[in-house]
């Protein structure tokens, strides 16, 4: 079976990662880092796991290989316009927004399943989506999609068909996940707020004691 990694360099295509897939290999960065903490969740506080998150992805993407220094540094920029780190709240709405825009794609694609291939039917969806969008009819140009909507390049990853792969690799956490055990004022506004203390957890498993009490803020802030 390939490994995350393998299939990551399959869907960049033969000239490999170029710069205007920044968006889209973020799209799949934060998507995996979704899968690496997902079971640890409810184990975690609101808090906990928008710097769990945000942290996991940085680990992910330094795993990438190939990638130049500087294009390594723009992956998780919030916007192309600021050069911003993404930080943790941006980071856990994208999050919430990601499954939302994989399902309007799957729906898209599904009618175009028919004596097609996976890879045939996105195709046929990109050419839809240009049509749509610039009212031509003649061939796409190569990498459009990745201007136009950055989730593509995710669904062909992880999706077969209009289901989701089910001879994917199990996620392989490139660390163990993070967990702050107070949480910094600048949450909100930092890549990776620096805590006071922190531990880390493996397979979910973190002592009763650290989640035992949440403020009713803190409940509404998930």
């Amino acid at each position: 079976m390939l490994t995350w990694e393998a299939r990551l360099n399959a869907v960049f295509g033969a000239q490999g990662y170029e710069n205007c897939m920044r968006r889209s290999l973020q799209t799949i960065i934060l998507y995996e880092a979704n899968r690496c903490i997902s079971g640890a969740l409810s184990s975690l506080r609101p808090f906990q796991r928008k710097l769990a998150y945000v942290d996991m992805a940085n680990a992910l993407l330094n795993s990438v290989e190939g990638l130049l220094s500087h294009q390594r540094a723009e992956v998780l920029w919030r916007t192309g316009t600021s050069k911003e780190p993404m930080n943790a709240e941006t980071a856990w709405k994208r999050r919430k927004l990601l499954n939302k825009e994989l399902e309007n794609i799957r729906a898209a694609v599904s009618p175009l399943l028919p004596n097609r291939t996976h890879d045939q039917a996105i195709d046929a969806y990109i050419q839809v989506q240009f049509e749509t969008v610039t009212g031509n009819t003649g061939t796409v140009p190569s990498n459009w999609q990745h201007a136009h909507n950055n989730a593509i390049m995710c669904y062909r990853l992880y999706y077969r068909g209009d289901q989701l792969d089910t001879n994917f690799p199990a996620p392989r956490p490139p660390k163990e996940i993070y967990v702050a055990t107070e949480k910094p004022i600048t949450v909100l506004s930092t890549l990776l707020a620096p805590a006071t203390g922190s531990i880390h957890l493996v397979n979910g498993s973190i002592p009763n004691s650290m989640i035992a009490h949440r403020s009713l803020d803190e409940q509404g802030d998930g």
